[in-house]
């Protein structure tokens, strides 16, 4: 309900998308249905977008930018990278892909580490640092995915696919 409120009123929106596993997001957020209202919203903040770019016709892409390369319209995706946590990042990236293709812009983070806001003490899986390996692949994953992400096809390293 309040996605549907804000309709017409917000130009770039900036959601996380952080499992695709239902385990996951019960044992970190304690969110078992995550994956079901994240892409609900997704789709939503997707669904207004696509309606404001009917009112510049002259643009054809989702996504919109001024003349200094500034985003003025659109969806960045951010996607926060656990660490022991590589098939659901795929599976998120995958999914993400899949259904919005090169329409949206994805913001892949790395977790160095991750403070257990619960007070609860941290797991060693949400402490460790992400390997270098890990981080470096995950844009390459993505990237194989989608035109837009071409630029981060230099990187060299092992891909985890």
């Amino acid at each position: 309900d309040t996605l549907h409120m804000l309709d017409g009123l917000v130009d770039i929106w900036l959601p996380d998308f952080k499992y695709a596993d239902p385990d996951l997001a019960a044992r970190y957020s304690f969110a078992p249905g995550y994956f079901d209202v994240a892409s609900a919203a997704l789709e939503e903040m997707v669904r207004q977008t696509r309606a404001a770019q009917r009112h510049d016709t002259w643009v054809p892409d989702l996504c919109a930018f001024d003349l200094q390369g500034m985003m003025t319209r659109g969806v960045i995706v951010r996607h926060l990278i656990l660490p022991g946590c590589t098939e659901d990042s795929k599976s998120v990236l995958r999914y993400l892909y899949e259904t919005y293709g090169d329409d949206i812009y994805l913001s892949i983070m790395p977790a160095g580490s991750i403070k257990n806001w619960t007070g609860a003490s941290p797991t060693p899986s949400t402490t460790r640092s992400s390997t270098t390996r890990w981080t470096s692949a995950s844009p390459m994953h993505s990237c194989r995915r989608g035109k837009r992400h071409r630029k981060a096809s230099s990187l060299t390293l092992n891909t985890l696919t």
